[in-house]
């Protein structure tokens, strides 16, 4: 119990009462509050909330705003890391109506956000098709990914994969021992 409330303390930089009053106002109870991945977003970052509201909830300087540029123009995309900045824990793409900027898409890094059937970095492929229901597996901008009915999409590493899959594009299955590399969803 103990260890969950450290968790969500440290991830969300509140003050101890303010995270605890929260955490209880959203499920009951602490354990029950840690950032899980679901189809609308993680813990308190949701799908369609405006990137100033992204501040009041975690620290600014684990923030940072990175641009990528593509036939299309500049993207922006925010990168949160963990409080010492050595690891990335997730990426939020924002789409922008001048200065008003809406998340869009959340793609998680890190294992310690599990999705709401506990499947998370670092697992395999079973561990997407014993949980979900798959709708597709693609390649994608040169990545890998499991699309599933629910709403979540698991990117692969094309590394733990055999010779033989990384020439195919095209696939019906993977092999169990897949690695998944990130999670995502998308507006």
């Amino acid at each position: 119990m103990w260890r969950a409330y450290l968790i969500l303390l440290i991830l969300s930089n509140l003050p101890a009462g303010k995270v605890f009053s929260q955490a209880s106002a959203y499920s009951g109870t602490v354990s029950n509050r840690l950032p899980i991945l679901n189809k609308t977003g993680v813990g308190v970052l949701e799908l369609g909330m405006k990137i100033e509201d992204v501040y009041k909830f975690i620290n600014k300087e684990q923030i940072y705003k990175v641009y990528t540029f593509d036939a299309n123009g500049r993207k922006t995309s925010y990168q949160i890391y963990t409080p010492d900045k050595k690891t990335q824990i997730f990426a939020a793409d924002v789409t922008c109506e001048k200065k008003d900027c809406t998340v869009t898409r959340i793609t998680v890094w890190h294992t310690a956000y599990p999705t709401v059937k506990n499947v998370r970095v670092g697992q395999t492929y079973k561990q997407i098709s014993e949980n979900y229901r798959i709708n597709d597996i693609l390649w994608i901008d040169g990545n890998l990914r499991v699309e599933t009915m629910e709403g979540i999409s698991f990117y692969i590493d094309s590394n733990s994969l055999p010779d033989a899959y990384a020439k195919s594009k095209r696939f019906l299955s993977l092999p169990p021992g897949a690695v998944i590399s990130a999670m995502m969803v998308q507006m």
